[in-house]
């Protein structure tokens, strides 16, 4: 299937590292009860369509592992969709929105940016589907332009593989822009990396374990610059909470 651009949503990913002294279902905990008072916001009513959480668990560790990927890294992500940049930095200049973000101190570290939508494979809903997540980050020595280029075609061997044409139901890249940058650094959020990220949903078993532990994949990644996805990657698989989902 061809990849297509995603235009009839705006989308927005915050991205929040673990701190060391909370525990996974700790940390969630807080952001799913942040994301809770913020979605009862009069602003948020008004200007978002969908709201998602996206919480690592370690069902894949051991296939990662495997594949020689290193240790992956706590971090939560949160996604926004609106219907156009405008309702969400609407949304983000809410007086009350923005109190309740930038105040939140248990938060600090996280980083916030807008995403092109990029999908790869969707053969239908991934309803009941598992989750699979790589965060991968510039590498010093590449621009951005030549970091996308990499990322897409990194991910176009990826999706062509026939493990992948089999077993996933959607294949989708986030590829990170600078639409909302000024209305980030007004809320006190740290400016974001260069980021790419990916995200796999199959079913887990049998598919996604037959995806990760496919001969195929292995010669993909052995073929792929190795700096650049490992050293600067983060892989995990997670459950997506739904907090808000309208048309």
């Amino acid at each position: 299937m061809a990849a297509s651009t995603a235009k009839d949503r705006f989308t927005a990913i915050w991205s929040h590292p673990i701190p060391a002294h909370l525990s996974i279902q700790e940390f969630s905990a807080k952001i799913e009860a942040q994301a809770d008072s913020l979605l009862a916001l009069p602003s948020a009513k008004k200007n978002l369509l969908k709201y998602d959480l996206i919480i690592p668990n370690n069902k894949l560790d051991s296939y990662f592992k495997a594949l020689g990927f290193p240790e992956p890294q706590p971090v939560v992500l949160e996604k926004i969709e609106c219907e156009s940049a405008e309702h969400c930095a609407q949304f983000l200049r809410d007086a009350d929105a923005m109190k309740k973000i930038s105040t939140a101190q248990e938060f600090a570290g996280a980083s916030m940016f807008s995403v092109d939508v990029v999908r790869k494979i969707d053969a239908g809903s991934a309803a009941g589907c598992d989750a699979c997540i790589g965060i991968f980050k510039c590498p010093p020595h590449l621009s951005r332009t030549q970091f996308h280029e990499f990322v897409d075609k990194a991910s176009n061997g990826f999706v062509a593989l026939p493990t992948m044409q089999k077993n996933a139901v959607k294949q989708t890249m986030w590829i990170q822009n600078d639409t909302i940058e000024k209305d980030v650094q007004a809320m006190g959020i740290l400016a974001a990396e260069i980021v790419a990220i990916f995200m796999v949903q199959a079913p887990f078993d049998p598919n996604m374990i037959e995806v990760w532990t496919d001969d195929g994949l292995r010669q993909h990644f052995a073929g792929v610059d190795k700096a650049a996805t490992n050293e600067y990657s983060n892989r995990f698989s997670a459950d997506i909470v739904n907090k808000l989902n309208r048309s």
